[in-house]
């Protein structure tokens, strides 16, 4: 966001224009480049929780592969504020963490929509799947999931271990320290 204000009796917010596709339009990536852009997305992230902001929507359509080959998130429409009472049940099937269908907002959430995303890069389908949102919602409190490197046998098996740490379940248990996703996310993208 660069700008915002009103003029002429209208409201308008000024983004930056960003050349690119989203990563739902790139077709098989490599293991070190979803993992350079994951990289950028939890740096973003981290920026973002620091301003006391979740995103509550990261999926690989608001992310933004620009012309250069960097990750840039898109789309806080539905973000929320972590000082904020007044939360709601927003977010994508398939992507948004168990808590959120309570209104529950934390960084937590993000990082289990980023362990979505990563699993989806990779494996071409989303890990918790059913015929409806509430089939979705139960495949992931169950934890009703293939490993990673059972999908797709070139994800090393540390990389496939930090998404399942990401998809927990309960956000407690779950791995949300930005500077450790990056540890592990580094080992990947070289």
């Amino acid at each position: 966001l660069l700008d915002w204000g009103q003029g002429l009796g209208f409201h308008y917010i000024v983004f930056d224009f960003v050349e690119g596709k989203t990563l739902d339009e790139v077709e098989e990536p490599s293991v070190k480049d979803v993992c350079a852009w994951s990289l950028e997305v939890v740096s973003a992230l981290n920026y973002a929780h620091k301003k006391k902001v979740v995103h509550r929507d990261i999926k690989p359509a608001n992310i933004l592969l620009t012309a250069e080959g960097r990750a840039k998130i898109l789309d806080f429409g539905i973000a929320a504020t972590l000082d904020s009472d007044e939360h709601n049940s927003a977010g994508t099937a398939g992507y948004m963490a168990p808590e959120q269908l309570k209104g529950e907002v934390s960084p937590a959430c993000d990082f289990y929509s980023l362990g979505v995303t990563v699993y989806r890069l990779l494996a071409g389908r989303v890990p918790f799947d059913g015929a409806g949102f509430f089939q979705i919602m139960a495949a992931q409190t169950r934890q009703d999931y293939q490993p990673l490197q059972k999908v797709r046998s070139d994800v090393p098996s540390g990389l496939s271990e930090l998404v399942d740490a990401l998809l927990r379940a309960e956000p407690q248990e779950r791995l949300k320290d930005p500077n450790e996703i990056e540890r592990r996310l580094t080992q990947f993208s070289e």
